[in-house]
C-alpha cells in the first residue's frame, strides 16, 4: 500500500481497478451501443420510419437490450433488482422502471415457487393502484396486463 501512495504523490500513473460486469450487463451495453451507432449514422429505422429523436433511440435500445439479454441474467443480477425494489421510496410516485422491476420479480418468484414473496409484491402493487388515482396510461396498461396473467 505504501508504494502505491508514493507513486500517487510523485504523479506517476497507477492502474485503476475495473469493475467487473456480469454477462447480462455486457450484453445490454453492447446491444445499446449497436442501436446508438445506427442512430448516429442515420440508419436506425423502426416501422419504416427513420428515428430522428435521440431519446427515442435510447428507449428503443433499452427495450431491445432487455428482450435480447434476458437469458443471460444470473443470480447477482436478480439480487441487484431486489435491492433496487427494496429501496423504492413509498412517498414518491413509482417510475415506469420501478413497476417493471417489481413485475419482473413477481414473475421470477412465481417461476421459482416463492409464492409468499410474490404475494408481498402483489400487495405492494395493489396498494399503489388503489392509492394513486393519477396514474399515467402507460403505467395502467403495464399493470393491467400484469394482473391479467
Amino acid at each position: 500500500m505504501e508504494k502505491n501512495i508514493k507513486k500517487i504523490k510523485k504523479g506517476k500513473k497507477v492502474k485503476s481497478i475495473k469493475s467487473t460486469k456480469s454477462s447480462y450487463e455486457l450484453c445490454k451495453s453492447k446491444s445499446i451501443d449497436k442501436i446508438m451507432k445506427l442512430y448516429e449514422k442515420g440508419n436506425l429505422i423502426i416501422r419504416g420510419k427513420k428515428v430522428i429523436n435521440q431519446k427515442q433511440a435510447i428507449a428503443i435500445g433499452l427495450q431491445q437490450a432487455e428482450s435480447n439479454c434476458k437469458s443471460k441474467m444470473n443470480s447477482s443480477d436478480i439480487q441487484n433488482i431486489v435491492k433496487k425494489v427494496e429501496h423504492i421510496n413509498k412517498d414518491k410516485p413509482y417510475t415506469y422502471s420501478d413497476l417493471k422491476r417489481i413485475l419482473f420479480l413477481i414473475n421470477h418468484y412465481k417461476k421459482n415457487k416463492m409464492y409468499v414473496k410474490a404475494n408481498i409484491l402483489y400487495e405492494k402493487m395493489i396498494n399503489y393502484l388503489l392509492t394513486n388515482n393519477n396514474l399515467k396510461n402507460s403505467y395502467r396498461k403495464l399493470l393491467l396486463n400484469a394482473f391479467k396473467n
